[in-house]
């Protein structure tokens, strides 16, 4: 049977029919796998080393009833009751894990917060939230990624965005003078690299690991570098990079071998290259475009959700939205509204 070129196909259809194409392919994605077998994973990942107090780790516990379905447990030492979603980004929220599952399933989609809004039935305020409640836990688990061998090193830049900061806001001031569309308003664009773009630095060896991360704002320094890549470098390592005066010196400071490739001569015969780096570039720009901009103090969790999809992108859609949601169902760590609210811009 022949391959059909499904992205080809996409491309012609109306929104109406993109929708359709959406609601089958939830419809598919949901049955190849029930919540039941999802609620079974996130225990046996949660209580992998045996059911144990979250918070003084004693293994001594009982069954303590049921609540919203699920089953309590209590520790005998100091009477704690816990499940299997205590101190996770879960333990916080009533809404039940098919409506979580649900929103894995369209954040790999790739729908936008009101999208989702109204497939899984919250209000738009909730679904942002939702989102970056999930984007917090993977953000944390690929900060300690490293990457080893040949690895290609480039930088790459979008504009700073305080979307979303002053909407409704009493105390929040703009650090720059607002930035207008439409008709016979001119956005005034400074030429070339500016204060007013976020620099991120992004590192891709050739097993396919990835580092991604805002560093600072304009044009990155060598004490940019070194700090970026402090602790995620493994050993033999040979920096192919551009021949931006920056990188010269972290030759010596991060202990690594240098491939300066020459702006605009080709090395396609060497294995040295800045190919893959570029073409990761490439399509960080495609995906961010639908988004109409992001705001600065959250793009770290958009870099974590774009390295995410690309990293799984070879398992299946089913394997991603169960890993991604065993991910967040089973990490410790404390993220409520206010601290998704009061976030500031953080530069690694």
């Amino acid at each position: 049977m022949p391959r059909v070129d499904i992205k080809a196909i996409i491309k012609d259809l109306n929104k109406d029919e993109l929708k359709d194409l959406i609601s089958v392919a939830q419809g598919v994605l949901s049955g190849l796998f029930s919540s039941d077998e999802i609620k079974d994973n996130i225990k046996e990942s949660r209580f992998s080393k045996g059911y144990e107090c979250p918070k003084c780790q004693c293994k001594d516990v009982n069954k303590n009833g049921k609540s919203n379905g699920r089953q309590r447990y209590i520790c005998k030492r100091c009477r704690c009751t816990f499940d299997e979603f205590t101190l996770s980004p879960f333990s916080s929220t009533k809404l039940g894990l098919d409506k979580w599952l649900k929103y894995c399933e369209l954040m790999i989609l790739g729908l936008s917060i009101r999208q989702c809004a109204e497939e899984v039935g919250v209000g738009v305020k909730t679904s942002f939230y939702m989102r970056h409640r999930i984007l917090d836990v993977i953000n944390i688990s690929l900060k300690n990624d490293t990457v080893e061998g040949i690895v290609e090193v480039d930088e790459v830049f979008i504009r700073e965005s305080y979307k979303g900061n002053h909407s409704k806001s009493t105390t929040f001031e703009m650090p720059r003078a607002p930035r207008k569309r439409g008709k016979g308003k001119k956005d005034k664009k400074k030429r070339g690299i500016s204060n007013d773009q976020i620099c991120i630095e992004t590192a891709i060896d050739r097993k396919g690991n990835i580092l991604m991360g805002a560093v600072c704002n304009g044009r990155i320094t060598t004490n940019d570098i070194v700090e970026f890549f402090d602790g995620k470098l493994g050993k033999d390592i040979t920096f192919c990079v551009d021949s931006h005066k920056s990188y010269i010196g972290v030759k010596k400071d991060l202990n690594v071998e240098l491939k300066q490739v020459p702006r605009g001569k080709s090395m396609l015969d060497s294995v040295y290259h800045l190919q893959h780096v570029n073409s990761l570039h490439s399509a960080f720009k495609r995906w961010l475009m639908p988004f109409n901009g992001v705001s600065s103090k959250y793009i770290s969790n958009y870099l974590a959700w774009f390295k995410f999809l690309q990293l799984s992108k070879k398992n299946k859609k089913s394997d991603r939205i169960k890993d991604m949601l065993v991910n967040v169902a089973t990490k410790e760590t404390s993220i409520t509204i206010n601290t998704i609210r009061n976030r500031y811009i953080e530069l690694v």
